[in-house]
């Protein structure tokens, strides 16, 4: 019996929308990225550049906000104690780990882009949520 059998049709109906939801808007970040990587080699002194450069975002904040009803409608206190856990370990992980580099950079490593961070806390809310189960489940 899969998972989705055992739902009620509105569980059902607010997974529905967060994956297509998601998957929208993952493939939206992934074009938006290569419009806007072309659009500025095409344009390196444009003016309107900065906007062009932070297209991208929207999508990536449309995937956080259809985070929220899933979790808040989805999850029971356990599920959502383990994905608070698994949060403010990647948080906690990625500000220690932001400020030990920052310090190596001061020795002379040579600096990370910004736009790296995401996938550092992801892997650390991976992380986190494998070491919060394993505790909590």
């Amino acid at each position: 019996m899969s998972p989705d059998s055992t739902m009620q049709a509105d569980q059902q109906a607010v997974v529905k929308r967060f994956r297509y939801g998601f998957f929208f808007a993952t493939l939206a970040y992934v074009g938006l990225s290569y419009l806007s990587d072309f659009v500025m080699d095409a344009n390196p002194d444009a003016s309107w550049r900065y906007a062009i450069a932070v297209l991208p975002a929207v999508p990536v904040a449309t995937c956080v906000v259809a985070l929220v009803p899933y979790y808040n409608r989805l999850l029971d206190e356990l599920q959502q104690r383990v994905q608070l856990e698994a949060i403010a370990f990647a948080f906690l992980g990625a500000l220690v780990i932001a400020f030990v580099y920052g310090l190596l950079e001061l020795a002379g490593l040579p600096g990370i882009a910004w736009r790296w961070a995401w996938a550092l806390m992801i892997f650390l809310w991976l992380m986190g949520d494998w070491l919060a189960r394993r505790r909590r489940l």
